[in-house]
């Protein structure tokens, strides 16, 4: 991530942010430096300008309680910015020990599904998509995976359609992965988010660059679906109990508006497939390799998600939890066949999840599941069948 300490890092950016003017200072002729010379940021925090230049040199890592106070008032710090540069000075033993990662809880889970009109998700540190609801994945349906929301962001094209604040998304993106690295700057796996996305262009890599830090809070989004169009929506997240590296991300739409129809929309959609769904074999799941998650139809008519590290049936919620390099199948929106059967079949899959051939169309496939064998045939109703069909 750079070559410095995280504690000189974010003082460093945040000092080149501030103008003279920002904090009252006078400025006369061309400066060298980008923002706040040192030496200014060391008197306006009552400190001697060899002391400030150990700490952002990261030759001092201990500051006092009364340096931690007058430092970010010099660098006008709002309270998650300052509570960030504090969690930055703590030493490995300080920091808490659980913030790794956690499968979700099937209380959660549960809480989820009951929540049918309502978008809802959660999401770790490194803002990687642990498990969501139907609705969650049918609003998302026009990504190409439903698994990183940075990734989503940044590299997935439908990103800037979908997110019709694009900058604001981007910046609040970024700003959410700072304050988890403030938590945990040792995590490999929010190096590795940071690396793969620094990689893929210059946008993500010149705002993380910027050291901002914002979790996420109350807010208001627009959004734009290919199927539903303008979405309104309130946004919320909340620390799990327990668990406080997950947040519940919950998408709200005022009661009788345009954006409530759309999700009345999407959740019909969303619950077709379930009953004309071409299920793939266990023994196929384990050919396409470990890596990668498969959206599979469960024996109680939900969704989940099958990976390596885990196999998610929680009534309906798919459960995830993966790297970026992983790729998720989504159920895909009905579509009428040739025979105005509807068919869930997604030709992108593969040969994974074969089209129905003649005369077996998608919704008279019968689940495949390990331990649910299909029904017993019956030999009377068979003849009978054969009778009718060969009448002239």
């Amino acid at each position: 991530m750079s070559n410095g300490t995280p504690l000189g890092d974010f003082l460093r950016a945040r000092r080149e942010a501030l103008k003279p003017h920002d904090v009252g200072l006078p400025e006369h002729g061309r400066r060298r430096v980008p923002g706040l010379r040192r030496e200014e940021v060391a008197l306006l925090a009552g400190v001697s300008s060899d002391y400030y230049v150990r700490l952002e040199q990261g030759r001092e890592n201990s500051p006092s309680p009364q340096v931690l106070e007058a430092v970010p008032q010099a660098l006008k710090l709002d309270a998650e910015a300052a509570d960030h540069l504090n969690r930055l000075c703590l030493t490995a033993s300080q920091r808490p020990h659980d913030w790794g990662e956690a499968d979700v809880s099937r209380q959660l889970l549960q809480l989820m599904d009951g929540w049918e009109h309502t978008p809802a998700f959660v999401i770790g540190p490194a803002l990687d998509i642990m498990a969501g609801n139907s609705l969650a994945t049918a609003l998302h349906s026009a990504f190409d995976q439903f698994d990183n929301l940075a990734r989503m962001v940044f590299v997935d094209p439908a990103g800037r359609e979908f997110y019709q604040e694009w900058e604001r998304a981007a910046h609040s993106c970024v700003a959410e992965l700072r304050a988890a690295y403030g938590h945990d700057p040792e995590s490999a796996r929010i190096a590795e988010v940071v690396a793969e996305l620094s990689a893929q262009g210059e946008e993500f890599a010149g705002i993380w660059q910027m050291h901002e830090v914002k979790g996420k809070s109350q807010e208001g989004k627009h959004l734009k679906h290919p199927l539903v169009g303008d979405l309104q929506i309130k946004f919320a997240a909340f620390t799990v109990n327990g668990a406080p590296h997950q947040q519940l991300v919950v998408y709200q739409a005022e009661p009788a508006s345009p954006t409530a129809d759309a999700f009345e929309t999407l959740r019909t959609m969303a619950a077709e497939p379930k009953q004309a769904q071409a299920v793939v074999p266990a023994a196929d799941l384990a050919a396409e390799g470990q890596e990668r998650g498969t959206w599979a139809c469960a024996p109680d008519g939900g969704w989940s998600c099958r990976t390596q590290e885990q196999r998610g049936l929680h009534g309906g919620v798919p459960v995830c939890r993966h790297s970026m390099r992983q790729t998720v199948r989504r159920p895909r929106m009905p579509t009428r066949g040739a025979h105005g059967t509807r068919s869930t079949h997604d030709h992108r899959e593969g040969p994974s999840a074969p089209p129905p051939g003649p005369g077996s169309p998608a919704d008279r496939t019968w689940p495949r599941h390990p331990g649910h064998d299909p029904p017993p045939r019956n030999p009377e109703r068979d003849d009978q069948r054969v009778q009718h069909d060969g009448a002239p």
